[in-house]
């Protein structure tokens, strides 16, 4: 659901989750579905830095041979990346139900709200 042409079938998923959650609840909450752009959790890997005994500026990632745990903290920004499906309820039950239509809809994503994991009011899955 990220990246070029990918709007309109965004909006539709947005469209089906929205209707079949209206017709399980009986109420229209609108759905919105936020797919952000993987690289972007990377951005504190790319950071341009100024190395000992180098000139000029490179990305901090390029120093993965002489910081091996620079490779390791490239990986674990990767691993954060989320998609998140947000509705317009602060109603349990029917985000409940909205958890349900996801695992559905989107096989093998984890509900972050029923996980424990602290997130933003709404539905997160990744």
């Amino acid at each position: 659901f990220f990246g070029v042409g990918s709007a309109d079938s965004r909006r539709d998923t947005e469209r089906q989750l929205t209707d079949r959650l209206e017709v399980e609840t009986g109420q229209r909450v609108p759905v919105l579905l936020y797919c952000p752009g993987g690289h972007m959790q990377l951005k504190s890997a790319r950071l341009l830095v100024h190395w000992p005994g180098r000139d000029g500026l490179a990305p901090l990632n390029d120093f993965r041979q002489e910081v091996p745990r620079l490779g390791d903290l490239e990986q674990a920004y990767q691993r954060m990346w989320k998609f998140y499906v947000l509705a317009l309820t602060d109603d349990p039950s029917v985000l409940r139900v909205l958890g349900g239509l996801c695992q559905d809809q989107f096989p093998g994503a984890t509900n972050l709200l029923t996980t424990g994991i602290p997130c933003y009011s709404g539905l997160a899955v990744d």
